[in-house]
């Protein structure tokens, strides 16, 4: 199920693809200043990676409102955040200072893009494109048009290239942080000044990159890409997929939400943690992330909403103009609204540039359920827990869930409106994935705990499927997260696939 090689190769195309929109911008990029040895591609976790963790097993910020606590084995931690924007943020920065300055950097979002493309470094991408151009009619070319070694002549100027697409993702970046709210702005320069008077210097640009980067390029890769990606199943790394069951679907009616939040383990496996928001206005709430990012992947609060994001690849965006971004977004829903309704209406009207899918469950307010909205810049469409496909010639795969109470998805549009409107596109590993985790749910409806809830989102373990490395001991590609939005519980896996599930509870 692992995507081809040969997505390798057309990754690093498209990635240079994004090149001619430059001209499109105000002014022409000026390179970031920073040391060669910060923005070498390929970096040396060990090295980087040094002390990460406390040498206690809870440390407080400087105002003793903050913390740091040891909530799980080995080195599985609560970040407990308390206050104004700002004084959360700066608290977020000092304790977590190390793994805010490793993952806000420019070297760690080109590294996961080479991640995204199928390769671990510069090496083993040269010699994937040695591999698959030599003899080829394309090689051929290239070799014409570069001379013989036409392939050193890439890779000796692909950084640069690189460096091209993560300054444009700036500029993109600080264009849209006109419609990003002022007390997530706060928060972010909390966050760089926080580690920086710990002793990791982080610029804000920096930290804003990580919190908007992706849709910041995304706006720009998916009208590109999106025409092509079935031609060879690439970007199969949009991988992400769960579910909502409520009522009549689980054991006792509570509302369960499963979130397979998959991505690369570079960083990830060793920096995710569980993050508690006790802040001035809105809700509690707890989001399982990694250490630097304001925004939300998979969170709930004290009212029982629960919100995930999933990537899908869609002509329809606006490139240039994201506004605040999904994990924002998805923030904003959880620390501000009370009830399902209300969530699901402020993501969908919200302005999107990029195309995204959105997890909404609620487990405590007057209307629980579960829903999939489904955005694009143009459209959007909720899936809620009773949907039913109501063109039976439309669908461009099997929907499986024929029983209420039960809301699945992967990375593809379910509404068939949405997925013509949006001009979207169906990944074989999508339908796979989708297939897998709606069979699991339907073979639990009506009995399904927490537990069961938890074996479903963590179908691919290895060696299951095959679908990653066989290794059982291995790191683990992303988060593996159960809400239990009735009792506000979390169950997340992260870090390697030996380690246990870390279990919390969410207080009032």
């Amino acid at each position: 199920m692992r995507k081809m090689k040969i997505a390798s190769v057309l990754g690093f195309l498209f990635i240079i693809a994004l090149i001619p929109v430059i001209t499109m911008l105000p002014s022409a990029p000026v390179k970031t200043q920073s040391s060669s040895k910060e923005e070498k591609i390929v970096l040396e976790e060990k090295a980087v990676l040094e002390e990460i963790e406390p040498k206690v097993a809870i440390e407080y910020s400087p105002d003793s409102k903050g913390y740091l606590n040891l909530i799980g084995s080995p080195n599985k931690y609560l970040l407990h955040l308390e206050g104004t924007p700002y004084q959360m943020g700066y608290q977020h920065g000092w304790l977590r200072a190390q793994a805010v300055k490793f993952l806000a950097s420019s070297a760690t979002f080109k590294q996961i893009l080479l991640a995204f493309c199928g390769v671990t470094s510069m090496q083993e991408a040269k010699d994937m494109l040695r591999s698959a151009l030599n003899g080829t009619a394309v090689g051929t070319v290239l070799s014409w048009l570069l001379g013989q070694n036409y392939i050193d002549t890439l890779f000796n100027t692909f950084n640069d290239i690189l460096d091209i697409v993560v300054q444009l993702v700036r500029d993109v970046v600080n264009y849209n942080l006109q419609f990003v709210p002022q007390q997530f702005k706060d928060e972010m320069k909390g966050i760089a000044d926080g580690a920086t008077a710990r002793g990791y210097a982080t610029t804000l640009s920096d930290v804003y990159m990580l919190n908007l980067g992706f849709d910041a390029l995304l706006s720009w890769l998916y009208p590109i890409v999106t025409p092509w990606m079935n031609l060879a199943q690439w970007m199969n790394w949009h991988a992400c997929d769960g579910f909502v069951a409520t009522g009549g679907a689980t054991s006792d009616g509570r509302t369960l939400m499963g979130r397979n939040w998959m991505y690369t383990s570079y960083g990830v496996k060793d920096y995710s943690l569980i993050i508690e928001y006790k802040p001035s206005s809105g809700n509690k709430f707890v989001s399982v992330g990694i250490p630097g990012l304001v925004g939300v992947l998979t969170g709930m609060n004290t009212k029982g909403i629960g919100v995930g994001i999933d990537m899908v690849p869609a002509w329809d965006c606006d490139p240039g103009h994201f506004g605040m971004g999904a994990p924002l977004l998805a923030r904003y829903a959880i620390q501000y609204k009370n009830e399902y309704a209300d969530a699901y209406y402020y993501i969908g009207d919200s302005h999107h540039g990029v195309s995204w899918l959105y997890i909404v469950g609620d487990g405590k307010g007057t209307n629980t359920g579960g829903c999939i909205v489904e955005r694009s810049a143009s459209w959007w469409f909720g899936r809620e827990d009773d949907y039913e496909v109501w063109w039976p010639w439309a669908p461009l795969y099997d929907m499986r869930e024929h029983k209420s109470n039960l809301v699945v998805v992967a990375n593809s549009y379910g509404h068939p409106l949405q997925n013509i409107g949006a001009c979207g596109v169906v990944l074989p590993d999508s339908v796979w994935r989708y297939t897998v985790v709606a069979d699991k749910c339907l073979a639990k409806y009506g009995t399904m705990t927490p537990s069961d809830a938890q074996a479903i989102v963590d179908y691919a373990h290895p060696p299951n499927y095959n679908y990653y490395n066989p290794d059982p001991n291995g790191p683990i590609e992303g988060i593996r997260t159960v809400l239990d939005l009735t009792n506000l519980k979390v169950y997340t896996l992260y870090g390697y696939y030996n380690h246990p599930w870390v279990t919390y509870q969410l207080t009032v």
